[in-house]
């Protein structure tokens, strides 16, 4: 997932911050968009993929309808393959006793390829080794 976003930025020029909540002090916009959605498929038998598409776009009306995006293959990219990556980790610490991935709080992607980290809040960014 770094690597997708680190190249996403890397072509289109702009920066990416993602911030991990503590837990048990989350609440995010997408929560109560998953919440309408699940409660729209209460009672429904999905049988194909482009059903949850319309329940989608159903389970709000005011102000106005979810926006739902079809992808086709194409869209997709295999991170599998190693040479698309261009950091084999995202943990902090190389050692025994340092950060691990876990104790990330915030990551930043940079257009010029390099990502940033914090392990807490108050802390500045750092480079990823």
């Amino acid at each position: 997932m770094a690597n997708a976003l680190l190249r996403l930025v890397i072509n289109t020029g702009v920066t990416i911050t993602q911030k991990f909540l503590e837990k048990e002090h989350t609440q995010m916009e997408c929560d109560s968009v998953h919440c309408s959605i699940e409660c729209k498929l209460k009672g429904h038998e999905i049988t194909l993929p482009s059903q949850y598409a319309l329940i989608s776009k159903e389970a709000r009306k005011k102000p106005f309808p979810y926006e739902v995006h079809y992808l086709t293959h194409n869209f997709f990219t295999n991170f599998a393959t190693k040479d698309l990556w261009l950091y084999d980790s995202i943990r902090p610490g190389r050692n025994k006793n340092d950060s691990t991935v876990t104790d990330l709080r915030v990551i930043q992607y940079c257009p010029d390829g390099i990502i940033l980290f914090k392990c807490n809040f108050n802390n500045d960014l750092q480079e990823m080794p």
